[in-house]
């Protein structure tokens, strides 16, 4: 298989399985959910492309960055299941939507319209799936 196939098929299988884990979650609409799912899709999308054209120090950072944006509220969502079932299903069900939406739009850019970044490409050139 082709390093471009392996990379847009890998990528869109953990985007489509974070879609599906957050539907999993699914709660009536709340306007509080649109910043903290844009925040988690805008904050994903910026460590991919930085982390993709070494923009970032080192890879360090990346999973700093993907803790503060994708981790911790989710973490939070976790623990507020456990407090407040609505409430930790409600961040859970935006956290994953984020995720999942950053993932699968980011690799449709970056893959579909335009050319995967040769540094994933490589990366994908090394591992065998």
């Amino acid at each position: 298989m082709d390093p471009t196939r392996r990379v847009l098929l890998t990528d869109g299988l953990v985007g489509v399985l974070a879609l599906a884990t957050g539907m999993a979650f699914a709660v009536p609409f709340r306007w509080w959910l649109v910043p903290l799912a844009g925040v988690t899709t805008l904050g994903t999308a910026a460590v991919l492309f930085s982390e993709e054209r070494d923009a970032l120090a080192s890879r360090g950072y990346a999973v700093v960055l993907m803790a503060l944006f994708v981790g911790l509220p989710g973490l939070l969502a976790l623990g507020l299941l456990w407090v407040r079932p609505p409430l930790g299903s409600a961040l859970a069900f935006a956290v994953c939507l984020g995720l999942g939406g950053a993932v699968v739009g980011y690799r449709f850019v970056f893959g579909v319209l335009r050319p995967v970044p040769e540094k994933r490409l490589a990366r994908a050139r090394d591992r065998a799936v």
